[in-house]
């Protein structure tokens, strides 16, 4: 009994640890993940969970990348991104693990989203409207921050944690009209955070996965359509009354892409230069690339320098893994990316035929894997590991509905 309650306080503490920090978030999943080892020891359970076609191509991903590391130029900088890059994949066959003995811990995951997406909006909104938050952290303006403080990812956390707390709703709580209607509201919050923070690559992501929900979904589309409907009715209203918003996400990102000028830029012209100091590292190395987290490192060597082309990675995880990781590595995660875009369009097609594929559960959590993975847009550092944290939660909890039954 004990035990159990511990575990389900670890799951709460998830997407809250998120909020504190990198390295509280890891505290909680590897206690989490060393608890699901010892139970799969202690349930002879290994096999079904490691030896699988999944966890054994995973796992065969995770050594290629360490290898990669015991060549590269700098082996203790790129083995600290990859020699336990594996614990991320343990971390979602926990969720796997616990959400498939019980569903209970799956309803105190989302407790602590809706704690932490509730806390975040109401936070968020006395910034935008005072100045400040209440810990003291300004507002200038430009971009908007919360909880965050100098770390101006705001936006990241809710249009990559949003879809969890949806996809979770669309399995448990949409039942009766007081939960459709909290649901609707909190994704007209998020949606406005996300647009008042100025992050445009948030605000892709939740148009993207907006457009999927919309398309895709069976039965909860509808929801998703009238928060969206609210939104942009709302947004359009603040825009007119605060113009900062509009230059910050539309006007700016049409000067920085250098629309109406002679040369196109991939984004920004900062962006543009990670990438073309990128490819050419990728260029010079194009089978095994330079090795992970090896970018900050290489892009300062002459005979790939650019101009401002220099970061700890290039913003964009292909381009990255092709520099980082050569071809073999990202075309790995391409190939995954294209399955789970064929997954999508099978559903669509044999949805329209009245056949259902996917549950809208399982639809919305594919949904998130297929935002995480779209190429074509400025991302975070394939290695980080906030990041990772948030990506393999969503692979864990499709994993526990998609075999519940093993």
């Amino acid at each position: 009994m004990l035990v159990n309650n511990f575990i389900k306080f670890l799951f709460f503490c998830i997407p809250l640890s998120l909020i504190l920090g990198t390295f509280v978030a890891e505290l909680f999943i590897n206690i989490l993940s060393l608890l699901f080892l010892f139970f799969v020891f202690k349930d002879k359970s290994f096999k079904l969970y490691f030896l699988n076609i999944y966890s054994l191509i995973f796992f065969l991903w995770c050594l290629y990348l360490i290898v990669l590391s015991l060549f590269s130029d700098n082996i203790y900088l790129s083995l600290s991104a990859s020699l336990f890059y594996f614990r991320f994949g343990i971390f979602a066959l926990s969720i796997f693990y616990f959400i498939k003995k019980d569903l209970v811990y799956l309803k105190y995951l989302y407790s602590s989203l809706v704690l932490c997406l509730l806390s975040l909006s109401f936070d968020g909104f006395y910034q935008f409207f005072s100045g400040e938050n209440i810990l003291g952290f300004k507002y200038s303006g430009d971009r908007l921050s919360s909880f965050f403080g100098t770390e101006l990812i705001l936006g990241s956390y809710i249009s990559r944690l949003m879809p969890i707390f949806f996809a979770i709703s669309t399995l448990l709580f949409f039942k009766n009209r007081f939960n459709i209607l909290f649901s609707i509201l909190l994704l007209i919050f998020a949606d406005l955070l996300i647009y008042f923070s100025g992050e445009r690559a948030a605000f892709f992501y939740l148009i993207s996965y907006t457009l999927i929900l919309i398309i895709m979904l069976k039965k909860h589309n509808n929801i998703r359509l009238y928060a969206l409907i609210a939104s942009i009715l709302l947004v359009t209203i603040f825009s007119l009354f605060n113009p900062n918003l509009h230059k910050n996400m539309f006007d700016k990102t049409a000067n920085q892409l250098n629309i109406f000028g002679d040369k196109l830029n991939a984004f920004s012209p900062e962006h543009q230069n990670h990438y073309e100091s990128a490819l050419k590292i990728f260029q010079d190395n194009i089978i095994f690339g330079v090795g992970p987290k090896m970018f900050r490192q290489v892009c300062g060597y002459d005979k790939y320098y650019v101009v401002d082309g220099c970061n700890t990675h290039p913003h964009n995880i292909y381009i990255q893994l092709l520099a980082e990781t050569g071809l073999l590595g990202a075309l790995f995660v391409f190939i995954i990316f294209l399955i789970i875009s064929y997954q999508l369009i099978k559903h669509l097609y044999l949805k329209l035929k009245g056949v259902d594929y996917f549950t809208d559960y399982q639809v919305c959590l594919i949904g998130c894997f297929f935002i995480y993975l779209w190429p074509i847009i400025p991302s975070g550092n394939f290695f980080h590991n906030w990041l990772n944290i948030i990506y393999f939660i969503p692979i864990g909890l499709f994993l526990a509905d998609r075999y519940k039954n093993l």
